[in-house]
């Protein structure tokens, strides 16, 4: 294996981007390269660049993202993103800004808890935090409003009949995906990386805005309750 070439493909933009929603929570974090340290905890985020391409006017980046907390690895934050831009360095940050969106709020929020202006979505034995929305196409986010409601009984439903009612300290990364073509809606949620069919069948069938062309993103991170 080429360690040279390993390490020309690390990249720092995602442990920026995640600092700077630390900052704009309103949380002290110092950066060193990739690691993270914010109040006890000290954050790694290993990024490599997976995938580039360029095609006509416009970069094409794929970057592999995986989280350490203390030193140990945190399955259900190892993810992916994609950005696309005019130059490979914004196509780079629009990667990892749009990964900061999705999962960093979440790691923040099951962290420092007390910085949230709102509350933990209870799920049986488990507290849910949830990221941003990310919208991709010609639906309004304030369209969103209702479905997220229905999103969020759906979550908690599910987890509490699925998920183990003896909880360890594992943390679980529910990441829900939906595509629509006017009305015509294909879901792909998974946990852990892992496609959960009946999370995906349940988002399908929401009341999600019609007339219109778009994707929705939204990570929820599943923290055992009474001890993140």
């Amino acid at each position: 294996m080429d360690t040279g070439a390993m390490m020309e493909n690390r990249l720092d933009e995602p442990a920026m981007a995640l600092a700077k929603r630390f900052e704009e929570a309103g949380i002290p974090v110092s950066r060193t390269g990739n690691l993270l340290t914010a109040g006890r905890f000290e954050i790694r985020v290993g990024a490599n660049l997976e995938r580039e391409t360029q095609r006509d006017s416009q970069w094409f980046i794929g970057l592999g993202i995986d989280v350490t907390l203390d030193g140990l690895p945190v399955s259900a934050l190892r993810s992916g993103s994609i950005g696309v831009d005019a130059t490979r360095a914004a196509a780079i940050q629009t990667a990892a800004d749009e990964w900061s969106s999705v999962f960093g709020f979440s790691l923040i929020w099951a962290l420092f808890p007390e910085a949230a202006d709102f509350s933990s979505i209870a799920a049986g034995k488990y507290r849910l935090f949830e990221s941003a929305i990310i919208i991709r196409g010609d639906a309004e986010i304030e369209r969103f409003e209702t479905v997220r409601g229905q999103l969020r009984s759906a979550l908690r439903f599910l987890i509490s009949e699925a998920f183990p009612h003896d909880p360890s300290d594992n943390w679980y990364g529910l990441y829900v995906l939906l595509i629509s073509d006017n009305g015509e809606n294909t879901s792909e949620c998974r946990v852990n990386g892992h496609h959960w069919p009946e999370l995906s069948a349940e988002v399908a069938k929401l009341s999600w805005p019609r007339q219109a062309k778009y994707t929705f993103k939204q990570f929820f991170l599943a923290v055992p309750a009474g001890g993140e």
